[in-house]
């Protein structure tokens, strides 16, 4: 029942045992103040939204007082008949200035570089595969500079590439929160490569890549298909895991990526040679378009744990053909060992680096500014050279292991 609030009945009723107690205004709607058992007395306005009634807390009493309650509570009626509602405001107002989520941040990070940075997808996929899970429902400023380094740390375990890689994303990331002022400092100060990189100049053998390739085709699809493509046409692992039908022209036997589909910005033509062709015939047609998917909806991860199984399957061969072990190895050294393997074939240096779209080669500077020349038919001949000696290396390896 609501009559005419006064401070002395204000001060006079007791705090309940249980419960709370509300004191309703007569003289101003909806406004009414709440006692606790601890004696703690706050004043509330409760009116009605299009979401349904809700309840908004003016202050306390007595730092607020009667008479300023009542004007404060006025204030927010009118504004309230006007569509106001305040509390969905106070809710808003607060999600506002507190402190973003990690996954919140990252998704803004990854908007903001889709424009710049044609290696945004291989970015997002380290996101998702080592960071989210572990952090993208805590907020930014929780993360520690000593969860990066245990997370980096349990990584390097197995991946100690991605574990550099997700560290470099990292340092990009946070730098960029403390540029838009989502974090006053970065927790990736005094965090190093959590494993020592050698020069990447490993190439596989011979001998070492005909067991691969052996492993490859007792490996199911995605994973053996796509590994046999990288080695097959030098292309970067992003380029290949991200393959869609509709760049691939099985009867031109050509593979025409768009600019936003390569690491360098530049559009470019891989012809397939008769092996690359035979491989693609046999994968199946996904709706989402990916030549390579385990979901329909996006181009496939999980190297890690797909290498694994490669390596258990090259050994296993190998071992029984008492064949030392393959030294370690990395996916983009099937790129390396290409280039090298068509150089050791006879291709012309410029043909390899327009092969593996490289900016600077060659033909680079003014020279490849009035060089426009796609070199199509150079590049299907070095890939019809390549593919040639990666078939002959594998019968003859499949040959004498069965001798």
């Amino acid at each position: 029942m609501a009559n005419t609030l006064t401070d002395i009945a204000i001060r006079k009723e007791p705090a309940p045992e249980t419960g709370r107690t509300e004191l309703w205004d007569s003289n101003v709607r909806g406004l009414h103040i709440r006692i606790s058992p601890k004696n703690s007395r706050a004043w509330y306005i409760r009116y009605r939204s299009p979401a349904g009634h809700r309840r908004y807390k003016l202050g306390t009493y007595p730092g607020l007082s009667l008479a300023d309650a009542r004007k404060e509570a006025r204030a927010l009626l009118s504004s309230i008949d006007r569509g106001v509602d305040p509390q969905r405001e106070k809710v808003t107002a607060r999600e506002a200035t507190a402190p973003a989520s990690v996954a919140k941040a990252i998704g803004r990070y990854i908007d903001s570089i889709k424009n710049r940075n044609r290696s945004w997808r291989e970015t997002e996929r380290i996101f998702k595969s080592h960071v989210l899970p572990r952090w993208g429902k805590r907020q930014i400023d929780d993360v520690k500079r000593a969860d990066i380094i245990a997370a980096l740390d349990e990584i390097a375990v197995s991946a100690p590439y991605m574990a550099n890689a997700t560290m470099r994303q990292l340092r990009r990331f946070f730098n960029w929160c403390v540029e838009k002022d989502i974090l006053t400092g970065t927790p990736m100060v005094g965090v190093k490569l959590p494993h020592r990189e050698t020069s990447r100049d490993r190439v596989l053998t011979d001998d070492e890549l005909a067991d691969l390739c052996t492993a490859w085709d007792a490996m199911s699809y995605p994973f053996g298909p796509f590994f046999k493509l990288v080695a097959l046409t030098a292309q970067r692992r992003e380029e290949v895991s991200e393959m869609r039908w509709e760049h691939i022209n099985l009867a031109a036997k050509l593979w025409s990526l768009p600019r936003e589909f390569t690491k360098g910005d530049r559009a470019h033509e891989v012809p397939l040679s008769d092996s690359a062709i035979a491989v693609l015939e046999t994968l199946p047609r996904q709706s989402a378009g990916f030549v390579f998917t385990t979901n329909n909806r996006t181009g496939i991860s999980g190297f890690s744990k797909a290498k694994r199984k490669c390596d258990e399957l090259a050994e296993a061969q190998r071992t029984k053909a008492e064949r030392p072990d393959i030294r370690p190895w990395r996916i983009h050294d099937l790129r390396r060992t290409a280039a090298s393997g068509m150089a050791r074939l006879g291709v012309a240096p410029h043909v390899v680096e327009k092969i593996l779209n490289h900016a600077n080669g060659e033909i680079s500077g003014i020279a490849a500014v009035y060089n426009q020349y796609g070199y199509i038919h150079e590049k299907r001949t070095a890939l019809d050279i390549w593919a040639a000696h990666i078939a002959m290396i594998t019968s003859t390896h499949a040959i004498s292991s069965d001798g």
